[in-house]
C-alpha cells in the first residue's frame, strides 16, 4: 500500500533546483506546426504513447510537484516540465552499456487530481530505460526535451491527460530508449 512504503509528504519551503539547472524554459511557447497538429514526433522517436483511465486510475496535477520520493527537500512551486528537466539534467552524462536492461528512474510526489484515488498525493516515476542494450551516454538537454514532447504532446487538446490532471506517456527513440513519465506503484493501478 502507498501508505506503508513511503510517507506521504510535508510541503517544505522553495526548492533548491532552478530552471536553468534543468535545461528547459517553461514560459517557452511552442508553436502549432504540422508534425504537432498530427501527433507526429522528432526523427528518431517511435510513436508516443499517452496513458488513459484503462491504464491506471490516478492522475496528478502537474503544476504541483511536493518533492522526490524518500528525500529531503522539496520541489514546491515546480511543474512537471521542470521536475522531468531537473531529472534529465542530473543524469546528463550517464553511460550505458550493453551489460544488461539498464534504467535510470527517480519518483516525485505531486498532488493527486483524480475524484478516484484515494490519496492527496501520487507518486509520479519519471524514467529512462535502456531497452535494447544499446551503449551510448545519456545528453541532459536531449532527455529534457524529449520529456517536454512527451509532456506537452499528451495534454495538448484531445489528448488523455491535462496540465492539471496528467496520466502518464512513454516514447522510445531509435537506440530504444525509452522515456517514461507515470505512476508505477501497485496503488496507482488498484483504483
Amino acid at each position: 500500500m502507498l501508505a506503508s512504503t513511503a510517507a506521504f509528504p510535508n510541503p517544505l519551503s522553495k526548492s533548491e533546483a532552478s530552471i536553468s539547472q534543468a535545461e528547459i524554459d517553461i514560459d517557452e511557447i511552442i508553436p502549432p506546426i504540422n508534425s504537432t497538429e498530427h501527433a507526429l514526433l522528432p526523427r528518431g522517436l517511435s510513436e508516443l504513447f499517452c496513458l488513459d483511465s484503462n491504464y491506471g486510475k490516478w492522475a496528478a496535477d502537474g503544476r504541483y510537484a511536493i518533492h522526490e520520493v524518500g528525500k529531503k527537500g522539496n520541489l514546491n512551486g515546480k511543474n512537471i516540465y521542470e521536475v522531468a528537466g531537473k531529472f534529465c539534467h542530473e543524469i546528463n552524462g550517464h553511460k550505458f552499456s550493453r551489460s544488461g536492461r539498464e534504467y535510470l528512474a527517480k519518483s516525485y510526489w505531486f498532488k493527486s487530481s483524480s475524484k478516484t484515488f484515494p490519496f492527496p498525493f501520487v507518486p509520479v516515476q519519471i524514467q529512462l530505460m535502456n531497452m535494447l542494450r544499446t551503449p551510448g551516454t545519456v545528453s541532459g538537454k536531449s532527455c529534457a526535451d524529449i520529456m517536454a514532447k512527451i509532456i506537452s504532446t499528451c495534454t495538448r487538446p484531445g489528448k488523455p491527460s491535462r496540465f492539471n490532471h496528467f496520466r502518464g506517456a512513454q516514447v522510445q527513440d531509435e537506440r530504444g530508449w525509452s522515456y517514461s513519465i507515470g505512476c508505477v506503484t501497485d496503488d496507482c493501478s488498484a483504483f
